[in-house]
């Protein structure tokens, strides 16, 4: 990513996602957004859940209604495969038709904007996608030890005993 630093078509705006300002100059004269700002992971929502709420719910908000504004043509938005909760029937897979149960602050943020998105007006010149993604492990240079997956991969290389809460949880 550091070779983007010197690209002509580059900016790099430090900012907060719920600020009008820093928004509208973010998405001033472009073409698309990739929203990716988020409170992430049901540890980090549950320890702040107002801040959760502004941040993945009015801050998406606000960036999607700057965007459309600035006549971006495309937002993308990185969703999370918590929207689906805990499954009816734990041994099928989930499709965009399955229903979604969110069980924690995180999954009902998220969700709860891909539902703001989709509800847009189509005359609208900003185009939503929503992308739900899966819980990814391994190797990085900034390990999320917040995770679930990495977590448990830490306990057990610390030698602490493996504590799983659920007995039907799935992680894909």
């Amino acid at each position: 990513m550091l070779e983007l630093w010197g690209h002509s078509d580059f900016s790099f705006i430090k900012g907060d996602v719920r600020d009008p300002a820093t928004v509208g100059q973010a998405t001033s004269g472009c073409y698309g957004v990739a929203h990716l700002a988020a409170i992430v992971g049901d540890p980090a929502c549950r320890a702040e859940p107002d801040l959760a709420r502004s941040t993945n719910l009015d801050g998406g908000k606000l960036l999607y209604e700057a965007a459309n504004k600035a006549g971006c043509e495309r937002f993308v938005f990185a969703s999370t495969c918590s929207n689906y909760g805990k499954m009816a029937d734990p041994e099928s897979f989930v499709t965009e038709e399955s229903d979604l149960s969110p069980l924690s602050i995180y999954a009902e943020t998220k969700v709860a904007f891909e539902k703001f998105l989709l509800g847009q007006p189509r005359r609208n010149s900003c185009i939503p996608t929503c992308l739900r993604f899966s819980t990814v492990y391994g190797l990085s240079p900034r390990i999320r030890f917040d995770l679930t997956v990495n977590e448990f991969t830490r306990e057990v290389a610390l030698g602490k005993k493996l504590v799983i809460f659920g007995e039907q949880f799935w992680r894909p």
